[in-house]
This record gives structure tokens, sequence and C-alpha cells, in this order.
């Protein structure tokens, strides 16, 4: 509300309060519409790779994730990071093993486990609001083995499910395709001459599987709790509602496949609506290209098509609870004038970026 607080209990109040607020909510408003969801994803995955998903996980494959972690990566509220079970491994070997087995094999998560230490960074100097900290989740060492189990084979399968709109995390393929792409449809953008155009960058802020496969992730997700790191002190402790989190080996495998909703989206709504490509993505039929965390967006410079875009960005938040965030989103247009410009700008109440 604008109060300043100095403190240290009441700085740890609100920072708790805050995400408490923004993670531990669960999300509300409008049921998912399942047959536009489906009509979003009608891309699927091979009996085999079904069969793939849903095996058995056996003491071969866990033993295959357990040494590769790095030894001295930040460890969870439990305290023990990988290096401790690489030295201790003769001794803790059995319990660890059946720990992890015993969660693929009954679907349940001991809460413990699935305890999480966030930890901020800041994202500014001298930051004086909670949200200019950036949250990195820490989580127990075994929980990080789990995750990347179930990461492992998720990835296998990615490249059947998901368009080319997005090269990050998928198998195959390159984040730098899509910068280089991007680059080159934005060279120049500034000069005049050309038709109308117009770009977004969208910051977005928080196929079908077997269901023993999505049980095991619905499990981890919705078990999660998290302490807040601060001044050398855990505080809090209160049950996630939704979201995904950073420094989880699986969380960007699950943004991938969340994004392949709005890829289902934006060519449904092109399908069925008038939507006017920008003139040197028609060829191609390019629409959009998909970044880590940010979406790029091309279009012609008309009120019609950034409202597409728009009602596209409306759905995909109704079916995945991902906002685009105003404040970081910026929209480029050239060759048009100040009045249209304007009006586009007021379509999706972005600001104007600029591009160097």
């Amino acid at each position: 509300d604008g109060t300043r607080v100095k403190e240290p209990h009441e700085v740890s109040e609100v920072i708790v309060a805050f995400y408490q607020n923004l993670l531990g909510q669960q999300p509300t408003g409008e049921s998912l519409d399942m047959n536009l969801l489906r009509k979003a994803l009608p891309k699927s995955i091979s009996a085999v790779q079904n069969e793939n998903l849903d095996r058995d996980v056996s003491f071969e494959e866990i033993k295959e994730v357990l040494f590769p972690l790095k030894d001295n990566k930040a460890p969870g509220p439990d305290g023990f990071n990988a290096g401790f079970f690489k030295r201790t491994w003769n001794i803790v070997k059995n319990d660890v093993l059946c720990a992890i087995k015993s969660f693929f094999d009954s679907g349940k998560l001991l809460k413990q486990v699935n305890a999480t230490t966030i930890t901020l960074v800041p994202k500014v100097p001298n930051p004086s609001q909670v949200k200019e900290f950036k949250p990195i989740s820490c989580c127990n060492t075994i929980y990080k083995y789990i995750a990347k189990l179930i990461a492992n084979r998720v990835k296998m399968v990615l490249p059947n499910i998901v368009g080319p709109q997005q090269t990050p995390f998928v198998k195959g393929r390159h984040i730098s395709d899509n910068i280089l792409l991007s680059q080159e449809l934005l060279r120049n953008y500034h000069r005049r001459g050309g038709l109308p155009r117009c770009a977004l960058k969208v910051d977005l802020m928080k196929a079908t599987i077997l269901f023993r496969v999505v049980r095991w992730i619905t499990e981890y997700v919705t078990t999660t709790r998290f302490s807040i790191f601060i001044n050398r002190e855990l505080h809090g402790f209160f049950a996630s509602g939704r979201g995904l989190r950073q420094g989880d080996p699986l969380s960007p495998y699950l943004f991938v496949l969340a994004m392949e909703v709005f890829s289902g989206l934006m060519g449904l709504m092109v399908a069925e609506q008038d939507f006017k490509y920008h003139w040197r993505c028609e060829k191609e039929k390019i629409t959009h290209l998909c970044f880590a965390d940010d979406l790029m967006v091309f279009c012609r410079a008309e009120v019609g098509s950034v409202s597409i875009i728009g009602e596209c960005l409306n759905r995909f938040k109704a079916l995945s609870g991902l906002i685009p965030n105003p404040d970081k989103s910026n929209l480029f247009a050239n060759c048009v004038s100040t009045y249209l410009k304007d009006q586009l700008l007021d379509v999706l109440g972005y600001k104007e970026g600029v591009l160097p």
C-alpha cells in the first residue's frame, strides 16, 4: 500500500505476505474451456512414447541422475546438497533410492521433501520494493532428483508435440534460432518505407500423456511449501496454490508445454478471423516466437490484428494462468500515423518500445 517499513520483523512480514498472496492463493475466475483447449492442442504422442513416459522407474534410471548434479548447488530447507549425498553414498544409498522409488510407485510426496526455500536476489541496485527482487527457489536435493527423472522423460516427447515457434529446452533446437530470427525481423525496423508493421514484446508473469505421469507432476506441483530466506533466517511456511518454481529442474519443460497452448490458440484465431500478417512474416506464416519467459508477436499495424492478439492473450490467460505484464510489455510500430499508433497502444495498454 506504499507504506515504508524498516524494522526487520516488519520487513519479513511484508515479504512473506507478498509471496503468500502471489504463490499461495488458488487461481480463481472462469472454469477451463476444455473444448477450446483440445482444439488448441491437436497433437498427440505415440503409444510407444506414452509407454515410455509411464513405465516404472528403475534403480538404474535413478542412479543416472544422482551424480551429474553439481556438488555445491544451493541446498533446500534440509541443508543437504548433492555433495553430501555423493560423499556419504555408501551409507545413504538404499534410503535415497527407496525414497525416490516410493514416490513413483505411490504418487505421493512427503511434504518435507517438497518444502522449498525462496532466496531473493536484487534485480536493481538498492531495491526498496519486494517486486524488485527475483525469487529463486532452492529445492531439497531428493526433490531435485525426482524432478530430473520426470524432466528427462518429458523432454524426450517435446519435439513431437511442440511447434516450431518454440526453441528453448526442446531437444534438437537452439534458443539462438529464435533470437536470430527475431533480430532479422526487427532489423532496420525504424526506417521508413514498407507496409505498416507491428511487433509486440509480451512479458509473462506468472500434449496428452498418460494419467500416472500427470499424477506425478500434479503431486509435486500442488504439495509444495514455501519459506522465505531473509537476512539468513527462514520466515513463513505456506502452501503453494499456483505457479512454477524458478530453479526447479522440471519448470522449463512445463512452461514449454503451457506456451504450446498459446501457439495453438494463435493458430486457431488466425484461421478463423481476419488476421493480417506482418509483411516480412506472411510467406512463412510466422505469427510469434517464444523465448525462455518472453513472447514476440508480429502482425500488420492495424487495430483488427492487434485486437485478435489481445483476445488470444486473454484466452491464454484463462487456460494457463499466465498473465501478460503490461508494465514490462512493449509495442513497436512503424510506417503508421501517430493517431494509429496511439490506437494500437490503447488496445493492449502496453507502452511504446524503443529498438536499438
